[in-house]
């Protein structure tokens, strides 16, 4: 399965791996600018804790002198509301990239044959023949049912469904 992570390291080799499984490229093209700007949302969101942290310990030190700490809280106070802003954007972000990551297949191997249609694809070996029957093969669950097993009607009646 694809992470982030990967993504964004081997961003070239999963794209091409996609467009060799005949997966559209809009969505996966979106990937480095939305980690760009989580990137950078990410990067200013720090600064502005890493001041929110100082500041405090100069509000603190001003406060034990006696001296006006006031237009330090005030800023501060929009400082803590820009963060919160940031902090949502990010929350944003990350779950539009993690829906992104999440919806890309598998990386298929080098070595598979390109094909974007079961009549494309080639069969390389098999392990065994299929078999064949002298009846209709019947389901699992008509088997079971016959078997006495399992009861769908009881089973509805239980769950209200």
């Amino acid at each position: 399965m694809l992470d982030m992570k990967q993504l964004r390291n081997e961003y070239d080799l999963v794209e091409n791996a996609m467009a060799r499984r005949g997966m559209p490229l809009e969505d996966i093209q979106r990937f480095p600018a939305l980690d760009n700007s989580r990137r950078e949302l990410l990067q200013v969101n720090e600064q502005l804790k890493n001041r929110r942290n100082t500041v405090s310990q100069e509000v603190a030190k001003l406060k034990k002198s006696g001296e006006d700490a006031e237009p330090l809280i005030i800023e501060m106070r929009d400082v803590s509301d820009r963060i919160s802003s940031l902090d949502e954007q990010l929350r944003k972000l990350e779950t539009e990239l993690q829906d992104l990551v999440l919806s890309l297949p598998n990386i298929p191997h080098e070595s598979l044959p390109v094909g974007r249609s079961e009549a494309e694809n080639v069969e390389i070996r098999r392990w065994a023949e299929a078999p064949a029957f002298s009846f209709e093969p019947k389901t699992h669950w008509d088997i079971a049912q016959e078997l006495g097993i399992l009861d769908f009607e009881a089973a509805a009646k239980v769950t209200g469904s």
